[in-house]
């Protein structure tokens, strides 16, 4: 087991958790979890000396976890917890995890036969009670899953449906790291699934499970719920790889690249909004007014709860408040009423999420018992995909035809909230193709204020 050579041998110290677990399945650890009988500092200590860093303590009195980062790879030396390192193995998550590499004796310490659950490619718990002590294990057990790609034990499984309701205790930033790193993974709808036959998925997101009662309109033929699966597995199939996604790749699929957990938290929260608006009108037909709004609103509060950063907290919102405008755009388009000025206003108010919310609503289209007007909405995509990076984006890197200082030097004006939507206008023109020079412009605004 090749290990950097500054990591003391003294004994009493031990590789442990997921660092053994990856260097046993030849991946490339840069993390590096010690255990080490207290006091432990002395080993953080002799890494900073042998790397020329300085060590760092994180945690509460009693609970510290000394840190050495050099060179892009992090260590963590934390007390041997019951003294011995079989004690310490015993209280943790999983087998995998449950591993230790011995540093002076050069052997595995291995009581749990995690070494064998690793190569039976599956997640198993060691004790029913640690579940007890950290709730959130039953969430790290499908993330880790999903991240190795390793079945869940069906007793572990049951386990975690037993413990039903654990979490509510659980801060609401433990909850969202697992999860984002979750949703992080290439192929995760599975393991969601999984979660949501144990129960975990609507403990977590309780606004999921009354859209399993939520029987839509045409052209679903699922109910939101499973409908909201289903664009989540069209997400992941487009992210996965959005050339070979598109069978006719435009120069703009090579540029898709969202941040698959965020986009993929948005799709699963896209519809939560739709119980609360259901309704029917005279003939029977079933509608969601005002759904995405409603659902948004929704979302805040999930974001709240999952302490989302505020920049996360605005990606959602947006995606979710605006996931039917390319729909919207693609209807107009059939019925030969898309105008330039239209798309341009689309890309104006999106600016740089426009990829994602397109790369959305094809993952919600997918979800759909038939792709709108028989799969042209997706060409249709790939279209404004191409537009936004080879005409929108180009042009509006350009300089501005007129600044503020033109409005109060050509012509006059003092300034004011005006403009803003002057600016805004005249911004608008041009990227249409209608005003192509400073004197256009002018003129523009001279006709739109009239005379003064």
């Amino acid at each position: 087991m090749k290990l950097p050579e500054f990591i003391p041998d003294t004994p009493g110290i031990y590789l442990v958790g997921g660092t053994v677990r990856d260097l046993l399945m030849a991946r490339t650890p840069t993390d590096y979890d010690i255990a080490a009988p207290r006091p432990c500092e002395a080993v953080a200590q002799r890494i900073a000396r042998n790397t020329g860093s300085r060590v760092i303590a994180l945690g509460k009195p009693g609970l510290t976890t000394y840190r050495v980062v050099f060179g892009g790879l992090t260590f963590d030396v934390a007390p041997l917890e019951g003294g011995r390192i079989h004690e310490d193995l015993k209280r943790r998550d999983f087998t995998i995890n449950a591993i230790a590499w011995d540093l002076n004796r050069q052997r595995l310490v291995d009581p749990f036969d995690g070494r064998e659950d690793i190569g039976k490619r599956r997640i198993r718990m060691i004790f029913p009670e640690n579940f007890l002590s950290d709730p959130l294990r039953r969430l790290r057990a499908f993330r880790l899953g999903a991240e190795l790609q390793f079945a869940i034990d069906p007793a572990t499984k049951a386990e975690i449906s037993a413990c039903a309701d654990s979490m509510a205790a659980t801060a609401g930033e433990r909850i969202r790291d697992e999860l984002m790193k979750m949703l992080a993974c290439g192929r995760c709808r599975s393991y969601l699934r999984e979660m949501d036959e144990a129960g975990l998925l609507t403990e977590i997101f309780p606004e999921l499970g009354p859209l399993k009662s939520c029987r839509q309109n045409s052209p679903h033929d699922l109910d939101a719920f499973e409908h909201t699966m289903a664009a989540f597995s069209g997400a992941e199939k487009i992210l996965a790889d959005p050339e070979a996604f598109f069978k006719d790749p435009g120069r703009g699929a090579k540029r898709i690249k969202p941040e698959p957990a965020r986009l993929k938290l948005a799709v699963l929260l896209h519809d939560i909004g739709k119980p609360a608006c259901r309704s029917k009108d005279a003939n029977g037909g079933i509608h969601f007014y005002g759904h995405e709004a409603v659902g948004a609103d929704m979302a805040g509060a999930v974001s709240q709860r999952l302490r989302l950063s505020n920049a996360h907290r605005a990606y959602t919102d947006f995606i979710i408040r605006n996931h039917l405008k390319p729909i919207h755009l693609f209807n107009a388009h059939q019925n030969r009423q898309l105008t330039r000025r239209a798309i341009i206003r689309f890309f104006l108010k999106s600016r740089r999420l426009a990829l994602d919310l397109l790369v959305h609503a094809m993952a919600d289209a997918r979800g759909k018992k038939t792709h709108p007007s028989a799969g042209a909405f997706e060409p249709f995509c790939r279209q404004l995909i191409d537009t936004y990076i080879f005409d929108f984006q180009k042009k509006s890197k350009s300089p501005p035809l007129i600044t503020g200082h033109d409005l109060i030097n050509a012509l006059g004006l003092s300034p004011s909230p005006l403009f803003a939507e002057l600016l805004s206008r005249v911004e608008e023109e041009r990227l249409t193709g209608r005003l192509r020079s400073r004197s256009e412009a002018i003129e523009w605004v001279k006709n739109f204020i009239g005379p003064q």
